[in-house]
């Protein structure tokens, strides 16, 4: 849709995208939240996902001693972006 968009009604992709991420995607993940059936299992994704990100952000911090030595600004950095990313923004994390 955004390739037609482009090169048939010449609409640029910042528009496409800015469409994209402030109405379609929050409406689509209102829908799927809204719908979704509160079971055990749907409950506890988010706490797996949180245990996933901790852990592999504690094991970069480790990593990232050995690699760039202890205390350093490099250790952080690799370890906060460990467990971070856009997922969360879009329902799926």
């Amino acid at each position: 849709m955004g390739v037609v968009a482009q090169r048939k009604l010449r609409v640029e992709s910042r528009s496409i995208a800015v469409l994209v991420v402030y109405i379609l995607a929050p409406v689509i993940t209102f829908h799927a939240v809204a719908t979704t059936p509160l079971t055990i299992g749907a409950l506890s994704l988010p706490v797996l996902m949180l245990a996933i990100a901790l852990v592999s952000s504690a094991l970069l911090f480790i990593v990232g001693g050995w690699v760039f030595g202890k205390g350093t600004s490099r250790q952080y950095l690799l370890a906060a972006t460990a467990g971070s990313n856009n997922a969360g923004y879009f329902g799926l994390g």
